[in-house]
């Protein structure tokens, strides 16, 4: 059911959001409404290149700290991202990999009518992306590293080309001096992200710096910095290794002429 009067122009992108979700419980009445939000609004976009009723990623990136599901904005609808970027990486043909993942998180019984707990679409992806030799940490910390540069470059990468150029991730915090200790602000959720920068007059005469990271105990982090030049382009990055008992990582830096601001990218 619709409401009455869909806004102008938006009555096709309205009726197809509302008929994939109806589509994905009938397939998975087991699955997390957020991940039937997120999927209905991407293939909308596949679609008729909106997002559904007045759905728009904009929040999403607004707030990186939130996750690309449970908690995304919108109630979900904020995860198309995520989708967008998996189907770029990894559909041999268009739309295969998010069809494909959603056959295997079907979550009911051999029979049909009974419901299983698992495995969820989470489970699904990262068997997905696994088998394709590929790591999803990799990928998560790709996507955070890209959407940094929507509404900050002329990049035309396919995985974020639902994005507008209004659609920016704001600066976490800004370092002023050397050295210096950055506390977040924002509690990260799962695979949220933050984005730290200083520019070349904070470093000055100085061609080596270190960063380290340190985290919460029991999760798993991402650190990575990159050296962009005057027009914000990057010119090389350097990431961690993923932390995994220990929640500290470690980043030497080498700096040239080129670089005029570096951005450390912290990701859950």
């Amino acid at each position: 059911m619709l409401r009455p009067g869909p806004p102008d122009g938006k009555l096709e992108a309205c009726a197809t959001a509302a008929y994939a979700d109806a589509l994905l419980m009938g397939m998975d009445p087991a699955e997390a409404r957020t991940w039937r939000r997120a999927t209905a609004a991407w293939l909308t976009w596949e679609l008729t290149g909106q997002f559904g009723c007045n759905a728009t990623p904009h929040r999403q990136q607004a707030e990186p700290y939130r996750s690309w599901v449970a908690g995304a904005a919108e109630d979900g609808t904020g995860g198309a991202i995520l989708l967008s970027y998996l189907s770029a990486r990894h559909d041999a043909v268009p739309g295969q990999f998010v069809r494909d993942v959603w056959g295997l998180a079907s979550q009911r019984t051999w029979e049909g009518i009974d419901l299983r707990a698992d495995p969820d679409l989470w489970s699904a992806i990262q068997t997905a992306v696994d088998r394709s030799g590929d790591r999803l940490v990799d990928n998560i910390e790709e996507l955070a590293v890209l959407r940094w540069f929507v509404g900050r470059s002329n990049r035309t990468d396919a995985a974020i080309a639902l994005l507008g150029p209004d659609a920016m991730v704001p600066i976490s915090r800004e370092m002023k001096r050397v050295p210096t200790r950055v506390v977040a602000s924002q509690p990260l959720a799962t695979f949220g992200s933050a984005y730290v920068t200083m520019e070349s007059s904070t470093w000055g005469e100085e061609r080596r710096l270190r960063a380290w990271l340190r985290g919460e105990y029991g999760v798993q982090w991402s650190f990575v910095a990159l050296q962009l030049d005057a027009r914000g382009q990057e010119i090389r990055r350097i990431a961690a290794p993923h932390s995994r008992t220990t929640p500290r990582a470690y980043l030497p830096i080498e700096l040239d002429d080129a670089t005029q601001a570096l951005l450390f990218v912290v990701t859950l």
